[in-house]
Order: structure tokens, then C-alpha cells, then sequence
């Protein structure tokens, strides 16, 4: 805790108001290079992006990538979306298979260089935060939304 504050002196994650109270206090800050606690996992940084993103990349079963807001595989709305966010989704550009994030590109600025390095990492398969699960030539059907940047 901070001496007179009563709050965490540690590095914090507090949206995108860096002068706000700590919303969460992380137990561990990691980087590319930290040890993971899943086997054959690495951190793969967008080190341009503000708020920061990553993505876990499991090496095995033809490599498996975990997506937070970036990729994004929203075919159709779900049963979850009431009807103005189906409207109002798609209108936005969000629900499209195989996406790169619109609100993450728009928000956090990554450099396209940055995106288009996910075309030289080894995946077969894709868990979006957002949108279905792509098993099988996952990073074959991101390959258009990527190389369009």
C-alpha cells in the first residue's frame, strides 16, 4: 500500500482514465518475456495500443491464439443482442465473421504493422472474446480483414 494514500503503489489497470482510483490491481504485470502458467503459451504484445492488448498463443494442437477485443468472429448477433443492438451492431461494423475489432482499432490506434505480424504467427485456431470460436484455417480466414488494413 502507498504510505499515506492507503492505496496500491503497484501498477494498475484503470480503464482509460490513467488519473482515476485503481479499478484492478494486478497480482503480476506481464510482458513477452514472463513465464506463463499454461505450457507452450507466450504473450503475443500490441505494444502500440492504448489501453494495452495481447494475445495468448498456445503452441499445440496447430496453435490456438486467444483474442481479447482485436480479433473477433461475430457471424450473426446472438440470442444475448436485443433488437437496437443488432441494428446498431452491424450498422457499426461489428457483427462480420472473421473481423479485426472496429471499437479496438478506433480506440486504441494499434500500428498495422503490428496487426499484420499475426500473419507470421503459427495458428490453426482462434477463441475470440467476442464472437464464436474459429476451429480450423483460423488465421487463413482472418488473412483478408488483416491484409485489408
Amino acid at each position: 500500500m502507498g504510505p499515506k494514500s492507503g492505496r496500491s503503489t503497484a501498477p494498475y489497470i484503470s480503464g482509460f482514465d490513467r488519473s482515476a482510483a485503481p479499478y484492478l490491481v494486478p497480482d503480476q504485470i506481464i510482458d513477452e518475456t514472463s513465464k506463463l502458467p499454461v505450457a507452450g503459451a507466450r504473450l503475443v504484445e500490441f505494444k502500440s495500443t492504448s489501453p494495452g492488448e495481447g494475445l495468448l498463443l498456445i503452441e499445440r494442437d496447430g496453435g490456438i491464439l486467444i483474442s481479447g477485443d482485436c480479433l473477433q468472429n461475430w457471424a450473426r448477433p446472438d440470442q444475448y443482442f436485443n433488437l437496437p443492438a443488432k441494428l446498431i451492431m452491424r450498422f457499426m461494423g461489428f457483427i462480420k465473421p472473421h473481423n479485426i475489432g472496429p471499437g479496438w482499432l478506433k480506440s486504441a490506434k494499434p500500428e498495422v504493422r503490428e496487426i499484420k505480424e499475426l500473419l507470421d504467427l503459427d495458428y490453426d485456431h482462434v477463441l475470440p472474446a467476442h464472437g464464436a470460436p474459429v476451429i480450423g484455417n483460423a488465421k487463413s480466414r482472418f488473412k483478408p480483414a488483416i491484409s485489408s488494413l
